[in-house]
């Protein structure tokens, strides 16, 4: 799922420190676990079960934090998607 939101948002142009900036966050750093089709606890599970998800949960560099939830009711597959963005200001 990654790697086909990775080439959806390089296709329109979308990075994640585009998507940031345009919300007037100035940062050091930033990073940015997403999922997709799941409800909350999954999701949850899924990113403490990942590597690099992990990391960014436990990440001590970064002091804040935005969570965001998605629902696209015309689709059948991937309708709710969650993202947790996680940052420190520069």
């Amino acid at each position: 799922m990654g790697e086909m939101l990775a080439r959806l948002n390089a296709y329109r142009g979308s990075t994640l420190d585009t998507r940031i900036e345009e919300q007037g966050y100035r940062f050091a750093i930033v990073t940015e676990n997403v999922a997709a089709d799941q409800n909350t606890a999954r999701s949850d599970e899924g990113w403490k079960n990942s590597p690099r998800h992990r990391a960014n949960l436990l990440n001590n560099d970064v002091v804040n934090a935005g969570f965001a939830k998605a629902v696209n009711t015309n689709c059948n597959s991937y309708a709710t998607y969650w993202t947790r963005d996680f940052g420190r200001l520069g």
